[in-house]
């Protein structure tokens, strides 16, 4: 069950950054417990967030976020940072960063997805998309070339976890077939051998 944020957040109606970082513990494994990447548990917004009309970034690195409907689509959402690391991480994508159409800036860095949405291509405004250390289990990848505004894409191989194998190199291959003319900025290190 999620654990619910103060509704009392809501009253902050000129908020314009919140960070929600590092609120998930480290699972506390029971002995004999074989679950290689526990679920972490899920922090929820309360749904009157969706009056938070000044909100322009949402920080939640190492936290398992649930957003509501009725913040979901705010136009005034432009940064997301979500990364995680070795014992904090997501299993899923965030699909709810898909809804944020002016959204500029992504950062989903240091998580064990095994996909990346087709969604993602919604995001005409991003600019800046980092998923470094996070395409361990990805098999495909969306076409980053359906964003017109992306600039800097950010793909290292390295996991971050030892029970998280390093990407396959055909996710790279994907890569390369896309047509990208506004990159300037490309990392793609650690990819294995």
């Amino acid at each position: 069950k999620p654990i619910a944020l103060p509704s009392s957040l809501c009253d902050l109606v000129s908020l314009e950054e919140i960070d929600l970082s590092r609120l998930s513990e480290k699972p506390d494994l029971e002995k004999g417990d074989n679950e290689l990447l526990p679920e972490l548990p899920v922090f929820s917004i309360p749904s009157s967030f969706g009056n938070l009309k000044k909100l322009r970034k949402i920080w939640a690195e190492h936290t398992n976020l649930e957003i509501p409907k009725s913040l979901q689509g705010s136009p005034s959402v432009e940064e997301v940072l979500m990364s995680g690391g070795s014992w904090a991480y997501l299993k899923r994508f965030p699909l709810f960063v898909t809804t944020f159409p002016n959204l500029k800036r992504l950062d989903v860095s240091g998580n064990f997805f095994d996909s990346i949405p087709a969604a993602i291509s919604k995001l005409e405004n991003l600019e800046e998309l980092d998923l470094n250390n996070s395409l361990g289990f990805v098999k495909k990848l969306p076409d980053f070339g359906n964003l017109p505004k992306l600039r800097v894409l950010r793909m290292s191989g390295n996991t971050g976890h030892t029970g998280v194998p390093a990407p396959l190199h055909h996710v790279l291959k994907q890569l390369f077939a896309m047509n990208l003319p506004a990159l300037e900025e490309l990392a793609i290190d650690r990819w294995g051998f």
